[in-house]
């Protein structure tokens, strides 16, 4: 049975990655945990990397493709990336979510169980997501 993994990142970089059709990491552990066949939701805090504005929206789902993570080494950066098909999406504030979501335990701290950068949902709460953010 797929699993489901919340990525958090900005909303710049969530428009590269579905253009790209991947997702990455710069931990290849984050990565390497997604099988093919998972799904990969893109919860964008910020709307700019760098920045302190936020943007608190679900932007983006979509199912891993690929077999394992590879690394990607640029001037800049390294990073571990798997393929994903991503699917329409429209995008939906995170505070209409949060209160449908089981792995979140406290409603009132949602924050803290999305500051690892990566979430693990719940079996349950995955096509509850995609009935919300789905066009």
């Amino acid at each position: 049975m797929p699993k489901g993994y919340i990525f958090i990142i900005t909303k710049d970089h969530s428009g590269v990655a579905t253009r790209k059709g991947i997702v990455q990491s710069m931990k290849e552990f984050k990565v390497k945990k997604l099988n093919k066949g998972d799904y990969v939701f893109l919860y964008a805090s910020k709307a700019k990397f760098g920045s302190s504005e936020p943007y608190r929206k679900m932007v983006a789902y979509g199912k891993v493709i690929d077999e394992k993570p590879y690394k990607v080494v640029t001037k800049d950066y390294t990073a571990w990336r798997r393929k994903v098909e991503y699917f329409y999406t429209k995008e939906t504030d995170i505070l209409k979510i949060i209160p449908h979501m089981s792995f979140i335990e406290n409603k009132s701290h949602w924050g803290a169980y999305l500051i690892s950068g990566i979430a693990k949902l719940n079996q349950e709460d995955i096509p509850k997501l995609i009935k919300m953010i789905k066009i």
